[in-house]
């Protein structure tokens, strides 16, 4: 898996979903990101890549992302280098 080699990141399955869940909390203490709708807005203008604030699911400090799209890999990769940058 891509997020083994981002230190800040960790990337926690989903078991039987078409989505898993990034926790975020040491990047976004290291770089004084507040809130989890504020990351995925500075995702979505920096890198293209939408993703879903984990506030919505009762997780302030986490991301989740889909895979069912098509150009999953892609988005992957965007994120790989925005969380390694």
């Amino acid at each position: 898996e891509q997020f083994k080699n981002v230190s800040l990141v960790r990337a926690i399955p989903a078991k039987g979903s078409f989505y898993f869940t990034l926790d975020c909390k040491e990047f976004m203490k290291e770089k004084c990101i507040h809130t989890s709708e504020e990351l995925a807005l500075d995702i979505i203008h920096k890198i293209k890549v939408a993703t879903v604030p984990g506030s919505d699911f009762l997780l302030p400090e986490t991301l989740r992302l889909s895979y069912s799209t098509n150009r999953y890999m892609e988005g992957i990769d965007r994120l790989v280098a925005y969380f390694n940058s």
